[in-house]
């Protein structure tokens, strides 16, 4: 499968462009801010890279959050565009799912189950936990920071994303805890939504080119403070 994915969701971003199991291009950065300005020339470098023009895909993927509200915007509208000019397919990745992918090993199937954290502010975290293989074995949630060491299985987990520092430093001196070392990666990867949205295609087939395009994944409802009535 010829595919191009975005990812945004976090600090991070980064475009990926594969064909079946083999990397053709992949460009990377930890911006924090500054998406929209570093989106459009990465994809145009990764292109170059690959010697190859958008239309080269077969489908579009894109991670879709939860994650950083302007971030996931900038993802999501530049795939839209994209699929709408060349008609084409697009496949939404969730963040957490993402994350998970970077340090999943499918070879290892006794390796230790992945728990996504992403920081959600406010003492809350965005949190799901995965089998080795990246396998979703719990739903997505926003957990209070104190309650996601509740999703940690026996044997413990590998901790990977923006959170885990938070929910080890809540989960000290409680059974299960994270086993060893977290994972070194704090931001989901446009690789990881890649391999998932292959998974994806591979178990149910593309998407309708004409289907409606995904939008954004909010765990948390919009916080909003109303100006005080005018006297």
């Amino acid at each position: 499968m010829r595919l191009i994915a975005v990812d945004t969701a976090l600090g991070g971003c980064s475009v990926a462009i594969v064909d079946g199991g083999m990397v053709l291009a992949h460009r990377a950065r930890h911006l924090g801010r500054g998406h929209a300005e570093h989106l459009a020339p990465m994809l145009d470098q990764a292109l170059a890279d690959a010697g190859i023009a958008a239309s080269w895909c077969e489908a579009l993927a894109v991670s879709v959050g939860p994650g950083s509200f302007t971030g996931l915007r900038v993802g999501l509208s530049l795939v839209r565009g994209l699929a709408l000019a060349l008609g084409r397919p697009v496949v939404a990745v969730t963040s957490l799912a993402a994350l998970a992918a970077n340090v999943a090993d499918p070879d290892r199937p006794a390796a230790a189950p992945v728990l996504a954290v992403i920081d959600a502010r406010r003492d809350e975290a965005y949190a799901q936990l995965f089998s080795p293989a990246a396998e979703p074995l719990s739903e997505a949630a926003l957990l209070p920071l104190g309650g996601v060491a509740a999703l940690v299985p026996p044997g413990g987990a590998l901790g990977v994303g923006t959170g885990v520092a938070l929910i080890a430093a809540r989960a000290a001196g409680l059974t299960p805890a994270f086993t060893g070392e977290t994972a070194a990666a704090t931001d989901s990867d446009a690789l990881g939504v890649a391999r998932l949205a292959a998974r994806q295609i591979a178990a149910s087939g593309l998407p309708a080119a004409d289907a409606a395009p995904p939008g954004p994944l909010y765990l948390r409802a919009p916080h909003i403070t109303m100006p005080p009535p005018r006297l």
